[in-house]
């Protein structure tokens, strides 16, 4: 009883490693496309271009408040990455750097923050 329990479960491990492995070839193929894409990065300099300071200032309330936001700002580290790598995957492990150090080790109400707080 016990002998198919395990071979049930080393059956079900194998169907769910195929999947997975099928799931990373689909990725690695979507993003080779992406890095051949000029239609891509025509979008993610607009998203770079509209993050910047200097458009940022000629824009309405509620963009100012998107960009605020977290995300946001990981987003705008991708844009930037992928700009200078035209590779996915090194922008998406930049995009999730910037995104720990910017929300875990600079951000003030972190426990995790490096930087301490100006007292007056």
């Amino acid at each position: 009883m016990f002998i198919i329990l395990i071979l049930k479960k080393f059956s079900l491990y194998k169907v769910i490693l195929t999947m997975l492995n099928k799931l990373y070839k689909n990725l690695e193929k979507i993003l080779k496309n992406l890095d051949k894409s000029n239609i891509f990065l025509a979008i993610v300099f607009l998203l770079h271009s509209v993050g910047s300071k200097y458009i940022e200032q000629q824009v309405s309330e509620g963009i100012k408040q998107l960009l605020q936001n977290p995300w946001s700002k990981s987003i705008l580290i991708f844009s930037s990455s992928f700009i200078i790598t035209r590779n996915c995957k090194v922008s998406l492990v930049t995009a999730g750097i910037g995104f720990i150090i910017f929300r875990v080790f600079l951000q003030d109400d972190s426990a995790f923050c490096i930087v301490s707080k100006k007292e007056n």
